[in-house]
């Protein structure tokens, strides 16, 4: 196993430091196949000295996929610590292959990992669990309507949003999305551009949109709004008897404008989004 230090992240959100990326838990072929790794989890990848840290983007058992962490100028001292922890994590590993351990050295790299997770770099915060089950088979895969805004709510800590996921259908095109972040009164907070963002390629997956203006928000009961323009693309909406979440839709909408929401007070079937917020805990 090509792994300079290796902690259990199911509990922490963290997996430790791997020489490759191909190693990375749950990826095909990887030595660590854990059912605890969740979309958002994070680890570090040594190559050439160089430290990158990757989040999980799906967590499926022997198909796992991780991509490069987005950063900010925010993280740069961050990163520097991390540069050095991982260089003293690999002083380490080479001392435990010599029969020498260096425990305060290997645990110097994990605290870099609690710091990252714990916000220092933007985190991926879902409205229903992600990971124990294959996107295409989350849902019900439908068509939207344009003069309809689909409405869910989703838990936030204290943070700064930047950008809203949502989690695309079988059948992808030229329609266009557009999402709103809402607080737990209904008020609208942000929202991606109001001319639409075009349904990216890739089907059964996530996109990503970001804000027009980040959203400073306070940890309680939010609400995502998305709206797609047209009935080229599918979007996956949550399916009956399956999640404790409160959804809802607005009609009679105009695409691209926000309008303030009345909490739904309870599930209705098929119109709630799987979606995401991704945002940097409070400094």
């Amino acid at each position: 196993m090509t792994t300079s230090l290796l902690i259990s992240g199911a509990e922490s959100g963290v997996w430790g430091v791997f020489d490759l990326v191909a190693q990375l838990p749950n990826k095909s072929g990887a030595d660590i196949q854990d059912s605890g790794l969740r979309v958002g989890h994070l680890a570090l990848v040594n190559v050439a000295g160089t430290p990158t840290v990757y989040h999980c983007t799906l967590a499926t058992l022997g198909a796992a996929t991780w991509d490069d962490h987005p950063t900010k100028a925010s993280v740069t001292a961050a990163q520097a610590d991390a540069t050095t922890a991982i260089a003293a994590a690999a002083t380490a590993q080479t001392q435990a292959n010599t029969g020498v351990t260096n425990a305060a050295t290997a645990q110097a790299a994990v605290d870099v990992l609690e710091l990252l997770h714990a916000g220092v770099v933007p985190n991926i915060i879902t409205n229903i669990p992600i990971g124990d089950t294959a996107y295409g088979s989350i849902g019900t895969d439908s068509f939207g309507v344009a003069t309809e805004t689909y409405i869910t709510d989703i838990e936030l800590e204290d943070g700064l949003v930047t950008a809203l996921g949502y989690l695309k259908g079988t059948v992808v095109g030229t329609d266009k999305v557009c999402l709103i972040l809402y607080d737990g009164a209904g008020v609208v907070l942000g929202q991606t551009l109001g001319d639409g963002t075009t349904v990216s390629a890739g089907a059964d997956a996530f996109q990503e949109v970001d804000l027009v203006t980040p959203v400073t928000a306070v940890k309680g009961k939010h609400y995502v709004g998305l709206q797609i323009n047209g009935t080229t693309a599918k979007l996956r909406l949550m399916a009956a008897n399956t999640y404790l979440r409160f959804t809802s839709k607005i009609t009679g909408e105009t695409f691209g404008t926000a309008t303030a929401l009345t909490p739904p007070t309870g599930f209705t079937a098929t119109v709630g989004p799987v979606c995401y917020a991704k945002a940097a805990a409070a400094a």
